[in-house]
């Protein structure tokens, strides 16, 4: 892209998110506190995680590789991955939400304390995230009308630890250093 479009691109970006940041949704208590435990977390490079839409896997994946911080990223299981041309079932959309929620928790098992638990369907819903904890998160999840198929955060209060489910069937693990 010429520096002249890439930079009326930037600009068209800009503005949509300061337009975006005057939705009243984004001003709800939950939107506020979640997102400034994302920036405690990411203190370094909060820029990559200014506004509320930026709490979603991509930009929270890209701020941990900035600040050199493991993933531990790994995949659902998806035949398709095998196939040259990319197409085939996503089996990991035949799992239940809490045969999901217990393969994403599997090796990493849930951290005790409150946390933020925010489905996309807090986005498409314009509802706040939900706050629970860690020792009732499944229960939470279980009883919550949500999807886990789709991009999910889950923000600790206490602990440094951002978990994440991407659409696209990834989830990721981002165990940041403590100060």
């Amino acid at each position: 892209m010429d520096p002249a479009r890439r930079k009326m691109a930037e600009e068209q970006m800009a503005a949509s998110v300061e337009r975006s940041k005057q939705e009243p949704c984004w001003q709800q208590p939950g939107w506020i506190a979640a997102q400034a435990r994302l920036q405690s977390l990411f203190a370094p490079i909060t820029d990559k995680l200014h506004h509320p839409m930026s709490m979603c896997p991509d930009p929270n994946c890209a701020a941990a590789q900035q600040l050199g911080v493991p993933l531990n990223f790994d995949l659902f299981p998806n035949p398709w991955r095998g196939n040259p041309a990319g197409e085939g079932t996503t089996s990991f959309e035949e799992l239940t939400k809490l045969e999901l929620f217990d393969r994403v928790f599997e090796s990493h098992p849930t951290t005790s304390g409150p946390l933020w638990f925010i489905p996309d369907d807090c986005f498409w819903a314009r509802r706040e995230p939900y706050l629970t904890s860690g020792e009732v998160l499944r229960e939470f999840v279980a009883g919550c009308p949500c999807s886990l198929h789709h991009d999910v955060l889950f923000i600790w209060c206490e602990s440094p630890r951002v978990s994440l489910i991407h659409h696209e069937g990834g989830y990721a693990h981002i165990f940041l250093p403590t100060a």
